[in-house]
């Protein structure tokens, strides 16, 4: 317990080195969360490297910390995002657009790391005790960032479009042109039916009386 508490102590941090590490942190996170494994038995992996790279970098500041309270101290601010993420999405769940919540304010490194996370990728959780964090899944297919695939499909919609109304107006003229054939093998003449000619053709309703 001893060096536990001892440990968390040792991982707190002047502002401008927080401000340091989350900088570093942000320039090196494809190559910290990278699941590439060392060459060899003895070789470090790219998280390792990387701890290893701030720790100098921390030293140079004044800020000497060893490479696995470096690693508890950004894991620790990774966990308090997340933890922040999920509880203003609750939030807004519940109020339904309305006035939401007010949450603790954070520090300066935190606030730069939150809208690091919140801009470029999605905290999906801690797996085995480290962080994982991964970029925002987009459907490839239907990637606006695809502009090859959008504008492929919009121009398929619109051929589809197009073949339909061809199909359609060659339906209109060919029942046309049929009703104009038939006509013309009838000897069939538009009608205009005048008023004497309407009289004449129509029956008489009523007999006429004889006198």
């Amino acid at each position: 317990m001893a060096e536990t508490e001892k440990r968390e102590r040792a991982a707190g941090m002047p502002e401008e080195a927080a401000l340091l590490l989350i900088d570093l942190y942000i320039r090196d996170s494809n190559k910290y969360h990278s699941r590439l494994q060392g060459g060899s038995k003895n070789s470090k992996t790219p998280r390792q490297q990387c701890l290893e790279e701030w720790k100098n970098e921390l030293s140079s500041i004044g800020c000497d910390r060893t490479t696995e309270q470096i690693h508890q101290r950004l894991k620790g601010d990774l966990i308090t995002i997340k933890a922040r993420f999920t509880a203003e999405k609750a939030e807004q769940s519940k109020t339904g657009g309305g006035p939401a919540k007010k949450f603790p304010k954070l520090d300066l490194a935190r606030s730069k790391l939150y809208e690091h996370l919140s801009g470029s990728h999605v905290v999906t959780g801690i797996a085995g005790g480290i962080e994982s964090l991964t970029p925002m899944e987009v459907d490839p297919e239907f990637s606006i960032a695809s502009p090859v695939n959008f504008l492929s499909q919009n121009q398929q919609i619109e051929e589809n479009v197009i073949e339909m109304d061809q199909e359609n107006i060659q339906y209109e003229n060919n029942g046309s042109l049929h009703e104009l054939e038939s006509d013309s093998k009838r000897g069939s003449k538009p009608l205009k039916k005048t008023f004497r000619n309407f009289a004449r053709d129509t029956p008489k309703r009523y007999p006429t009386v004889s006198k």
